[in-house]
């Protein structure tokens, strides 16, 4: 098993402790590519939330086609990929399937949510902690929560039995629960033997909270 790293860290130190060989480079550098894909049978990207995956998704197909070779690709997708989303990162992940498709790409896509649960307490475990009270954009909506765990065992399931999603390219984890933001508030009261409410705010609004404050790390749920 290879692993493509960005950066030769504690990370891919302990990668290499478990047995993995570790290539460092860069899904936007092609050249990179090349050592890392070499004689692979399988190949999993996990593009982060971020503009780049057309260029890099077009990057891993190159070298498949150059290298002459058929590796089973599994990808962790969007659950809102469409090309017509109001959502640039969801154009962005219809687009890269698209091109895959047509490059002839032997590939399945893991069409998860795009909201992991663990974010909930990513984004609001000060406040809920703090105050008892968070805010968000949501509203109303009802977004298919996941775990991120749970997603990335679809997608290992995908790499080690290919067959089970021979039909279609495009797959959608079953069996999604639905929440709005004052269930999940009510679930966490629950849990927690203290109230906890919800409260909508504005994109703008959350936008802004979720900016780090000058002179302080950003963090990554």
């Amino acid at each position: 098993m290879r692993a493509l790293v960005r950066s030769d860290d504690e990370r891919a130190e302990r990668l290499r402790q478990s047995g993995v060989q570790t290539l460092v480079g860069d899904l936007h550098d092609r050249r990179t590519l090349l050592p890392a894909l070499d004689g692979a049978d399988s190949v999993y990207v996990a593009y982060p939330v971020a503009a780049g995956i057309v260029d890099a998704l077009a990057n891993v197909a190159s070298v498949i086609h150059e290298q002459g070779s058929s590796p089973h690709v599994v990808i962790m997708s969007s659950g809102a990929a469409d090309p017509n989303s109001p959502s640039g990162i969801a154009r962005a992940h219809a687009l890269s399937e698209e091109l895959l498709l047509q490059l002839g790409v032997n590939f399945t896509a893991i069409r998860g949510s795009a909201f992991f649960y663990e974010n909930v307490l990513g984004f609001h475990a000060d406040a809920i902690r703090e105050t008892g009270v968070f805010a968000n954009s949501f509203g109303a909506s009802r977004p298919a929560w996941i775990s991120g765990t749970d997603v990335a065992d679809l997608c290992a399931a995908a790499l080690l039995d290919p067959q089970s999603h021979a039909n279609t390219p495009i797959v959608y984890p079953p069996g999604h629960e639905l929440l709005s933001q004052q269930e999940i508030a009510d679930i966490v009261s629950e849990e927690t033997g203290r109230e906890v409410r919800y409260q909508h705010i504005t994109a703008d609004d959350w936008s802004r909270q979720l900016r780090p404050t000058p002179g302080t790390c950003p963090t990554t749920p």
